[in-house]
């Protein structure tokens, strides 16, 4: 499993890609990462692009602790925040609506499914094409 990610401070927009199978190890580490390195970790608008997700081992368990968490810190932040999913096949589909699910309980957090990377782009504001994008990051990465 591997997730790469990166920050967009003028955009203040947290890119993550992940491939592979997800754990709750590897998304408690990511989270801890991205507040290391950024100051933001998992509470600001954020692009997850889960298409290459091929399984994962978090439990539901691990999704409401996530997601408890998440939702916590959400609720002092002075604006909502947006999270974009892009879930363009079964699997991820499924995943990113268990996360939905449970973090849906927060006035402060948007989460919107997309099966097109460029309308996630576009719901956050953000300008350019999707391939140029995320192709053209200085990732950071994770891998299990």
């Amino acid at each position: 499993m591997t997730v790469r990610y990166n920050y967009l401070p003028q955009a203040e927009v947290m890119l993550m890609v992940y491939e592979g199978r997800s754990t709750a190890a590897q998304q408690d580490r990511l989270f801890k990462e991205m507040a290391a390195v950024f100051g933001v970790g998992p509470f600001t608008n954020s692009i997850s692009d889960m298409s290459a997700l091929t399984s994962t081992t978090i439990t539901s368990s691990d999704m409401f602790a996530q997601s408890s968490a998440v939702k916590a810190q959400v609720e002092r932040l002075a604006k909502p925040i947006k999270q974009a999913l892009y879930a363009p096949h079964a699997l991820p589909y499924g995943i990113a609506r268990m996360y939905m699910g449970y973090a849906d309980i927060s006035s402060k957090l948007d989460i919107q499914i997309f099966d097109d990377l460029q309308a996630a782009m576009n719901w956050l504001g953000l300008q350019g094409t999707a391939e140029t994008l995320f192709d053209s990051q200085n990732w950071r990465s994770i891998a299990d």
